[in-house]
Formats: structure tokens, sequence, C-alpha cells
């Protein structure tokens, strides 16, 4: 029995191959953190990493607000319909 989870071991063998493969999941991921270092490396490339998202906050801006402009204004103009 699989302590953590308490299931069989089949089991968690066949979680584990039902998962997609760490080539593909690079592959669609937008930001990839290689911790094959020590935790003091992995440090510094999570720093880099909020660093550089730090710099392209911006356009997220403007994403939001598009997004608000989507979901809040049909909202209520379909609320004034219905009543």
């Amino acid at each position: 029995m699989v302590t953590r989870d308490n299931i069989s071991r089949a089991d968690a063998e066949s979680r584990i191959h039902a998962q997609m493969d760490i080539e593909e999941k690079k592959k669609r991921a937008k930001i990839v953190i290689d911790n094959n270092g020590n935790i003091d490396e992995l440090r510094e490339k999570v720093k880099h990493v909020i660093a550089q998202l730090d710099k392209s906050w911006k356009p997220y801006i403007f994403r939001v607000a598009f997004g608000i402009i989507l979901g809040v204004v049909p909202y209520y103009f379909f609320k004034y319909i219905r009543s």
C-alpha cells in the first residue's frame, strides 16, 4: 500500500503512467524552471523569472480590462433585457 494516498502500488503506477509526458508539458508551458540544482540555484532561477515577469506586467492590465468588459457588459445587457 502506498502510504501517502492509501492506494495500492498498481494504482499509483497507473496514475503515473496516465500523466502527460514531461517533454509535452515543457512544450505547453510558458515558463519552465529546471530544478536539478540545489536550493540556492533554484531561488536564483525563480528570482530571475519573477524579474522577467515584473518587466512584462503591463500587457496583462489590458487583458484584464478586456476580460472585464467582455464579462460585465454582457451581464448587465442581458440583465437589462430580462427586466
